[in-house]
């Protein structure tokens, strides 16, 4: 057999070529002298001494690999590797070939390879488990000391070798490396001394060499353990797929083959325990005698299974042989002063070539931790320096290793070669070695012995437990080379003479005809040569159509017929001629090697070398299913040779120009025995007239001779091939109608055969004819699931007709006939296999006696009734299989056992295999969703067709009849869209605005503003607020200006406008220091504003990482207003120094802020890219850092920087480093943080540290870091520390002297934080007494000896505060007062809320300062958490009664009496009644912070105003003081603005703006910055954020908006200004911003909030406008976008909480889609613009004359769009096809009104279906218009089981009545068609309106019909009631009852009608 490849291309690898250019690229030497003249080279002679000659000038060793690349067949990488570089490219023979990657190493590369190791898979705050792992795949390249391993991902590893590399290999476990023996090691090893481990492996590119075990199987099955020790064993091959080792010992001279896994943790903790080599365990060998090559290194495998020669499951070969061992081998002693093997590795060799010549040691330091041996096993050994030897050196000193080293794979014995007498030692060993599977899926590893010119094939399979290789014989191919082509399944073999051969598995297949490479000389014959011709009896004549390969053949090879005679015998038989022609002499190719695909190159003996291919299997799909399926289900020997036959068969030079489908027709009818040449299947020509005796075996035709055309050459060409397979497609395009049978020639004359049509003699396949015709039935029907198959149908049923007749099997032939009525032709006529033949017939028992049938099937399904399996072939039907799952799933419900989650595929399918077949395709066990869960029908069959793989491709090629389930599952899931989908189940159900799919494919929400969209103009200074959201806010505020307001409050980079009119008295002088005093309160509030400003644009910012963060500038200048507009400067008065200092730090925050959360690639290049260009930090950066550890970047700082910036000395700097860090590492007890802030709290030192010179701020901002870091961790001597730090008394040298307030309040909320809400009973702090001790602080008393590290620095005491004995509670109170609320946070501790509640006297009044009560208050509020009430009366009950009674009533008479009886103090109580009110309010506000609570907000906004009020009555603010009711007004606002956060509320902006421009001495700069503060919230994030509740952050709320603000700029005695930027960690994105998906603008939605219930409220629900803000997630149960504008989509936080919270931190971006006929409520607000079309969809009525301005306004579909211009503007010529548009033009309305515009083509499919019922009837076509009838039946029968169809019934109902009206007409004329039918169940080729008749009423089969008797109703025997009564034994449905009955009760015209 000869099998024609392509054209050899000249190959040169593109490495190659690449690296000619490259910088390490091999040039030829040119002429250099050096000055000195030294070296001169002339003419590329080197003149220098000889031992400057190294080798490394001669030429480079190239190597080079390839595989298939990603694209298959059609591209391939390239690995190649020359001297010290390695290019890695893709590419292939019709692409341009690309470099991926180009290394260029140190030295010379070794080996360069493919490998994959497995590395955990790591989740964001997820533990990495240890099943979860991926594959990362790269290259491996191996240099002598080293090996360098780069990644796909970009990854890069060095590993370093500290041993010569024989061989490197890769494995399903990464890489395995061979060391390399030295010759000292086999002839000279050290007695006593332990073999060297061999083989190593590396699973990761981190981890060490580890050495590699192996486990031999016993005469028991005991596995004997080793290491792989044996110098004589050398890996020979590797495979990932299974992982397999072949290895071959050079002594015994057989190779074996090994299983490598991964090793057991019992066998290497059993391994651990002996010695290494221990051969106690192994039995003794006997010793034979002395070689000259010691064995001492013999494997305890190889030992193990030599010394069992005796044993009877051994082979002879092994009784008979022992392998000669050293004397002493199993009595080695063990001591422990055995010498360190891997120390003797480590010296004796060097990773680098040594010169064993060379006397000199040279010292070398170990870099990399290795291993040895000692008695304690493998170990790693420490760096150390040790000394290289040469070989034979003795050895006396040792290495220890503490550590032993683990194995980490193991290699299991699984086969071993037999042995034999011969042994060839080395040369025996196998030069190449390969897996393959052959054409039916059957393993064979094969290995070359080149020695022998033998390729050696195992066939090997696995277990049936899958837990061991059974290995079969061996097969010897006589051959020079082999390699495996993986795509065809075969190897190509060079034979000895030089042929190129193609096998699978070991058949030969053929050889292979190379046409450029034959010459003149390689094919010599003679004219005596036998000439093989075509066969005598064809009727067709030969042709010359080859392929362009074929073309340089001599003639003598032209008339060489590829193709056996087809008449003869169809054995596999190779001819002897063909066999003995070689195309090629040995002298042409000298080997093959690098197989892509199918192609692969050949290596000739002149050097060159040339690419080829050869041909696929088949091209055509249908080919490659019955070939498949015939693999399945035949015996594999069979199969194996159907293929070969089949392969040479078509892939012949010179094969005859037919279609591949007729081709492997008569191939496959020729194997069964068929005489193609005289079967009318296979020759048209032979084909009858149907009214003779329809026999297909006719005469062939006789040929005439004629010049002329005539009437013969037109009957001629009617008879032909191409008539008759294109005529049908014409007749049905042109709609004709059929006139009759094919004519045939009437000159053509019939005489008999000269021989049978079928000789099942020696046939092949014939026995096994009833599975060939399961297996291409099954194929059959899955074709009928593919919609554009029907021309292919019509040809396999001609075959399947013609098999099924000649087996006998009418329901079969009937079958096929209703399909394909003109196939009918090769059913009518005789079987052609005798009585005698039919007994060789094999006829399995599964073997279906009624031919199963898909359609069939499916309209059961649909109506409920009992079903059996369907058989199907895995692999092959698997379209079969998915669509019978998906109908199971939607049709039938789950029963009771499948309710736990699994639905078993054997009750609905039946998978077919040949007997003995392993199943070798993987496929699913069944449906494996959750029955438990509330899934719908649709959103199960929707899941199941994503877990099986189906696209929304998929579902387009299913035919119309089929799919409609499906499309209406998908349909379903639309209108009510499910949140828990994988993103392949939206991809399908088309709904790109589904929130599962956001999340899934991270679409980011915010959406750049362009600068058109700006509010402002772009001319204007940046102010810090370009990057907000416009079109967000447009939408959130559309009614007003508010936003732009806030942004003018906000601004501070522009002059502030100074107002101060000139009094006529006034000089000019006086008055610009009058304008400059105005400035100056004026940038008092200036300076102010960066704290509000940095709320205000939270997160909104993407930044550029090319381009530095722009910080807007902080203006303190003024000008005057029009027409004068100067700018006013602070030069003429004095202000305070460093007035900016903090401002600007501010400055850097807000700006820093700006930066989104979500930002990625923010690494520690850019944050270093934008300090300062200066020497000197400034504050902004300061600040820059602080913000950036807040947003949680800091963390990527890497620790140099860190370093760097804390060791400037840059106060600002140092604080927002701090800072920053902590809050980025918050509550994780970072020990690195915990490290540098302890470096700035001396408490946290040991008392013998050196003292640090550390700024005051900065040891705050430390103590809060710590704070922050331990966050409710409760750590016990964090907490106990920070108890200590609140009443730190001062030292004696001015340490902790100056704002000693701030430091004490921030260890005091550095305490609270870490035991917040712990209330002092946390394991370890009960004994600590920390409630008592915060309120000896809180209320004073006398100081208690320090304790702790400290106590002896401040022993002595402060030489400038002078404190006493008494606690300082002006210092501690504040601090403790906040630790004791925090402490006990929602513990509603009534003890401690005691200990907090105001005093009730005026007495003790007296002892509390006023600003204490507000505290006390603070704390009380949350202590007593739960009970705080958003009410008045709550807020009232916060004050004693005597406060209530006096404060502010100093004027009123009646209670001026009783003031004076108790001694009132009017300041007192009024101070105090004013500060209990602000704290009250202000934990009113952190309760309810963020939740809009309306409640809560009346109450606040109530105070608000009635403390404005008070501001107004200067007589009621005396009383108080001015400066003191001003603070607690705007710690009211701050609370109003807590509640209101991110909602924008106009009236907390009026009291805003209201404060914002009061510039009065008495409102100070910190009152400017809680105004502007509270006006941040109100819009914090632009609108996008709001305020959490949790615990954590509340506590971080109260360190941001501590009631306590700064006098003035650089104020920092009470509390750290830094730490007013805490809230960052309190805010969380909760805005939820509808998207248009199909315009991607934001807009309006309606939302549902269902509320979950609480103790304060049931479960509620409210309805809003989006975009909004969402309340907090743990309080929502059910968030829900209503219609009737948009669709649904709903999300069940119970379930989805994790994913609403991800979609809210990406933006809070949800797509939405329009539905048709709406408008969105920018364009519509109130409905009434689509009122028309509601109406119109509502009433379901038919819009006859829709236009395609109509049709844009619903959808914008452009295939709609083309589809309604087509259509719907179309003018009609006649009524008919004026009524085809009208339904046309109504069905489109409907269908895009609707929304169901995919269902177009179903509607036309199915009208087109019923118009061409009378010219073109196709019974598989109707069959499609009835699963659609059968399903609207199954939905009305079912109620709400299944969906309602997307079809109308009034749809329905006329396609209904126009196929009963069309069948009806034909009955009438044609009954006789039924008659004959029921009779003698023959369907002609013109009866296709019959087959619809028996399809489309479900009419039985003949064969049913004729055991029931109603033939007998044909000639009147039956009466009318019998014939109901057999009819409906049949079970058939109604409407066929009626219709047979009205067919049976016609008589037909040739009968005198007796009824009239």
């Amino acid at each position: 057999m000869i099998i024609s490849a392509s054209e050899p291309q000249e190959f040169v690898p593109f490495g190659r070529e690449y690296t000619s250019c490259h910088p390490d690229g091999f040039t030829p030497p040119s002429p250099t002298r050096t000055l000195d003249g030294t070296s001169v080279r002339e003419h590329g002679v080197p003149v220098k001494s000889f031992s400057e000659v190294s080798m490394a000038d001669m030429p480079k060793k190239e190597c080079w690999s390839l595989e298939a690349g990603g694209d298959g067949e059609v591209c391939d990488e390239e690995l190649y590797s020359r001297g010290n570089t390695v290019v890695w490219s893709r590419g292939g023979q019709s692409t341009t070939r690309m470099v991926i990657k180009s290394f260029t190493v140190p030295s010379p590369v070794q080996e360069a390879l493919w490998c994959k190791f497995e590395v955990p898979v790591m989740e964001a705050n997820k533990p990495a488990k240890k099943s979860d792992k991926k594959l990362t795949s790269g290259i491996a390249v191996v240099e002598t000391s080293c090996v360098n391993i780069y990644t796909k991902e970009g990854e890069e590893f060095i590993a370093p070798l500290q041993f010569q590399v024989q061989h490197t290999w890769s494995t399903k476990y990464g890489l395995l490396f061979e060391r390399s023996i030295s010759e000292a090691e086999i002839t000279s090893p050290k007695r006593g001394s332990e073999a060297l481990p061999k083989l190593f492996s590396m699973c990761h590119p981190l981890d060490e060499l580890c050495p590699v075990v192996c486990k031999y199987g016993g005469p028991m099955g005991v596995g004997k353990l080793s290491y792989v020790n044996d110098p004589m064993q050398h890996v020979v091959f590797t495979s990932t797929e299974p992982s397999l080792v072949m290895t071959y010992d050079t002594v015994l001279g057989i190779h074996s083959v090994w299983a490598l896994r991964k090793a057991k943790s019992e066998e290497v903790a059993g391994l651990s325990s002996t010695h290494y080599g221990d051969t106690s365990t192994i039995p003794s060998m006997p010793s034979s005698h002395h070689v000259a090559t010691p064995l001492a290194g013999l494997s305890s495998s190889t030992q193990s299974r030599l010394s069992l020669s005796q044993s009877p499951s051994l082979s002879p070969a092994y009784r008979t042989y022992s392998r000669p061992s050293t004397p002493g081998l199993s009595s080695r002693s063990h001591s422990p002063a055995v010498l360190s093997h891997m120390a003797t590795l480590s010296r004796c060799q060097s990773p680098a070539p040594n010169n064993s010549s060379s006397s000199k040691s040279l010292s070398y330091s170990i870099s990399s931790p290795w291993v040895s041996r000692s008695p304690a096993g493998l170990q790693r050994t420490p760096a150390s320096s040790c000394s290289f030897a040469s070989p034979g050196r003795t050895f006396e000193s040792y290495l220890e290793m503490p550590t032993p080293l683990t194995p980490e794979v193991c290699m299991d014995h699984r086969w071993t070669e037999t042995l034999t007498g011969q042994r060839d030692g080395l040369l025996g060993q196998a030069s190449k070695a390969f897996l393959m599977l052959d054409v039916c899926g059957q393993k064979f590893l094969c290995y070359l012995i080149s020695q022998r010119h033998e390729l050696r094939c195992v066939k090997f399979e696995p277990s049936n437990d899958n837990r061991q290789l059974i290995f079969g014989a061996v097969t010897k191919i006589s051959a020079r080379d082999a390699i495996a082509l993986e795509s065809l399944n075969m190897m190509v073999v060079l034979d000895l003479h030089g042929s190129v051969v193609l096998y699978t598995g070991t058949s030969k297949v053929g050889k292979v005809y190379l046409a450029s490479l034959t010459t003149s000389h390689s094919l010599a014959l003679s004219t005596s040569l036998p000439r093989a011709g075509t066969p005598l009896d064809s009727p067709v004549p030969a042709t010359s159509s080859r392929p362009p390969s074929a073309m340089n053949i001599h003639e003598e090879v032209v008339l060489l017929s590829p193709v056996p005679e087809l008449g003869s015998s169809s054995r596999l038989q190779g001819s002897t001629f063909s066999d003995d022609l070689s195309f090629h002499t040995g002298v042409h190719i000298n080997h093959i090697r690098d197989p892509v695909a199918n192609r692969f190159t050949l290596e000739l003996n002149n050097g060159k070398l040339c690419s080829t291919s050869v041909p696929e299997m088949a091209a055509s799909p249908l080919v490659k299913a019955c070939l498949s399926a015939l693999k399945t289900l035949l015996p594999k020997d069979i199969a194996v040779q159907l293929f070969v036959k089949w392969y040479t068969t078509h892939n012949a030079p010179g094969s005859p120009s037919q279609s591949e489908w007729s081709l492997f027709v008569s191939c496959l009818l020729s194997m069964m025995g068929y005489n193609t040449g005289r079967l009318s299947l296979t020759n048209p020509n032979l084909r009858s007239d149907l009214n003779s005796s329809m026999s297909p075996v006719i005469a062939a035709k006789k040929a005439r001779s004629s010049e002329q055309g005539s009437n013969e050459d037109w009957d001629y060409l009617l008879s032909s091939t191409y008539h008759h397979s294109l005529s049908p497609r014409v007749r049905d395009a042109l709609t004709l109608k059929t006139e009759g049978p094919l004519c045939i020639r009437d000159d053509v004359e019939m005489q008999e055969p000269a021989t049978p049509v079928l000789d099942p003699s020696d046939s092949l396949l014939f026995p096994h004819l009833p599975l060939v015709l399961t297996a291409l039935h099954l194929v059959y029907e899955d074709q009928k699931l593919h919609g554009l198959s029907h021309p292919e149908l019509e040809q396999i049923a001609a075959m399947l007709c013609q098999l099924a007749s000649d087996l006998g099997l009418k329901a079969y032939v009937d079958h096929y006939c209703r399909d394909f009525p003109s196939v009918g032709i090769y059913g009518a006529a005789p079987s052609n296999i005798s009585k005698n033949s039919k007994e060789q017939l094999q006829f399995s028992s599964s073997f279906p006696d009624r031919p199963p049938s898909i359609l069939h099937w499916l309209h059961q399904c649909m109506l409920g009734r009992p079903l059996e399996p369907f058989p199907y072939v895995a692999g092959v039907c698997d379209k079969t299989k998915n669509v019978i799952m998906l109908y199971s799933l939607y049709f039938r419900s789950p029963t009771k056992e499948e309710a736990g989650g699994h639905r078993d595929e054997g009750f609905f399918i039946k998978r077919l295999s040949a007997a003995g077949h392993r199943e070798g395709v993987s496929h699913h066990k069944g449906i494996s969703l959750d029955f438990s869960q509330k899934y719908r029908l649709g959103e199960r069959v929707v899941l199941h067709m994503t877990e099986i793989g189906m696209s929304a491709e998929d579902l387009e090629m299913l035919p119309f009849g089929v799919a409609l389930p499906l499309r209406v599952a998908i349909h379903e899931c639309r209108c009510s869209m499910p949140t828990d989908f994988p993103a392949a189940a939206y991809k399908l159900i088309g709904s790109q605005h589904s929130l599962g799919l956001q999340l899934k494919s991270k679409r980011r929400g915010l959406v750049k503003t362009t600068p058109e969209e700006n509010l402002f103009t772009a001319t204007e200074e940046d102010d810090g607020m370009d990057t907000l959201d416009q079109e967000l806010l447009r939408l959130r505020f559309p009614n007003d200006l508010r936003v732009q307001e806030v942004r003018k409050l906000l601004q501070s980079s522009k002059p502030a406008t100074v107002h101060v009119v000139q009094q006529p008295e006034v000089s000019d002088h006086d008055y610009l220091e009058e304008q400059e005093m105005k400035l100056l309160s004026v940038c008092q509030r200036t300076m102010a504003l960066p704290v509000g400003r940095g709320m205000f644009t939270l997160c909104t910012y993407h930044p550029v990482l090319t381009e530095p963060l722009p910080i807007p500038k902080l203006n303190l200048t003024g000008k005057a207003p029009a027409p004068r507009t100067t700018t006013i400067e602070l030069s003429r008065i004095e202000v305070p120094t460093n007035m900016n200092m903090w401002p600007s730090f501010h400055n850097g925050v807000a700006a820093g802020l700006n930066v989104a959360p979500e930002s990625s690639k923010i690494e520690s290049s850019w944050i270093v890219y934008n300090k300062p260009k200066s020497a000197e930090l400034t504050n902004e950066h300061a600040g820059f850092l602080m913000a950036l550890g807040l947003n949680g970047y800091l963390s990527n700082l890497n620790t140099l920087n860190l370093h760097d910036y804390l060791n400037r000395g840059h106060e600002l700097t140092s604080v927002g480093v701090l800072l920053g860090v902590a809050a980025a590492k918050r509550g994780t007890m970072d020990a690195a943080t915990t490290r540098m802030l302890s470096i700035h709290v001396p408490a946290l030192l040991i008392p013998t540290t050196t003292e640090l010179d550390i700024a005051h701020n900065v040891q705050v901002a430390a103590v809060m870091g710590v704070g922050l870091v331990y966050q409710g961790t409760g750590h016990r001597h964090m907490a106990e520390v920070l108890l200590q730090e609140i009443g730190r008394p001062p030292g004696p040298e001015m340490e902790n002297c100056t704002d000693r307030e701030s430091y004490s309040l921030a260890a005091g909320l550095a305490l609270g934080m870490v035991t917040f809400g712990l209330g002092g009973e946390s394991g370890g702090l009960a004994d600590l007494n920390m409630a008592d001790q915060l309120y000896h602080f809180m209320v004073g008393g006398h100081k208690k000896p320090l304790m702790g590290p400290q106590k002896e620095k401040f022993k002595s005491p402060s030489y400038s505060i002078k404190e006493g004995d008494q606690v300082n509670i002006d210092v501690t109170a504040s601090g403790a007062t906040m630790a004791l609320g925090m402490m006990f946070f929602r513990t509603n501790n009534q003890s401690v809320a005691q200990w907090l509640s105001p005093p009730d006297t005026q007495f003790l009044l007296e002892f509390v300062r006023p600003d204490f009560l507000m505290l006390r208050v603070i704390a009380k509020g949350l202590v007593l958490w739960d009970s705080i009430q958003p009410t008045k009366e709550w807020i009232w009950g916060n004050i004693p009664k005597i406060v209530e009674q006096f404060a502010f009533k100093q004027k009123k008479e009646e209670v001026q009496a009783a003031a004076a009886a108790l001694g009132i103090d009017y300041h007192t109580v009024s101070q105090a009644k004013a500060n209990i009110v602000a704290g009250a309010c202000l934990v009113l506000g952190l309760r309810f912070a963020g939740t809009a609570n309306q409640q809560a907000y009346q109450t606040l906004f109530s105070f608000a105003n009635d403390v404005i009020l008070l501001t107004r009555k200067q007589s009621l603010v005396e009383q108080a003081g001015r400066h003191i009711v001003e603070a607690c007004l705007v710690v009211i606002a701050v609370s109003l603005a807590l509640v209101m956060a991110g909602t924008g509320d106009l009236g907390v902006l009026r009291i805003c703006r209201h404060l914002h421009h009061r510039m009065m001495p008495e409102i100070t700069y910190g009152m400017h910055m809680a105004v502007h503060s509270a006006l941040g919230l109100l819009f914090l994030g632009g609108g996008r954020y709001s305020l959490n509740t949790s615990p954590e952050s509340i506590a971080v709320l109260l360190c941001a908006l501590y009631p306590k603000y700064p006098s003035h700029s650089n104020d920092n005695r009470y509390h750290l200004q830094a730490l007013r930027h805490l809230y960052v960690l309190a805010a969380e994105p909760r805005l939820l911003l509808p998207r248009d998906i199909d315009t991607n603008k934001a807009c309006y939605t309606k939302l549902q909030l269902v509320f979950k219930e609480t103790p304060w409220h049931k479960e509620c629900s409210v309805e809003t406008m989006a975009p909004c803000i969402l309340p907090e997630i743990s309080r929502l149960k059910q968030v829900s976008i209503l219609g009737p504008r948009y669709w649904p989509i709903t999300i069940d936080t119970q379930k989805n909480a994790d994913m609403l919270r991800e979609l809210l931190k990406n933006g809070g971006v949800v797509y939405v889609k329009q539905r048709a006929g709406h408008m969105s409520f920018s364009d519509d607000p109130k409905g009434f613009r689509s009122l028309l079309a509601q109406s119109s969809i509502g009433g379901e009525s038919r819009h006859h004359s829709v236009t395609p301005e109509e049709v844009q306004s619903f959808s914008s579909d452009p295939n709609v769009e083309a589809f309604a211009d087509y259509f719907c503007t179309s003018k009609s010529h006649t009524e008919k096809e004026q009524e085809q548009l009208s339904c046309v033009s109504s069905l489109l309305y409907e269908c895009i009104t609707q929304e169901k515009p995919d269902l177009v083509p179903t509607h036309m499919a199915a009208m087109q279906v019923v118009d061409s019922l009378q010219v073109c009837p196709s019974s598989l076509h109707l069959a499609q218009v009835q699963l659609l009838l059968t399903f609207h039946l199954a939905a009305q029968q079912q109620g709400e089981g299944v969906a309602k169809p997307l079809l109308s019934d009034e749809f329905l109902l006329s396609l209904r009545s126009k196929i009963d009206s069309c069948l009806d007409q034909w009955l009438k004329r044609s009954s006789h068609a039924v008659h004959r039918y029921i009779r003698e169940g023959v369907i002609t080729p013109d009866d296709g309106l019959l087959s619809c008749f028996l399809v489309f009423y479900n009419i039985p089969p003949h064969h049913q019909l004729a055991q029931s008797g109603i033939a007998m109703a044909t000639d009147g025997s039956l009466s009318v009631p019998e014939l109901v009564l057999r009819l409906k034994e049949l079970s058939l449905p109604a409407s066929s009852v009626i219709k047979m009955l009205a067919a049976l009760s016609l008589r037909q015209p040739t009968e005198p009608s007796s009824d009239t």
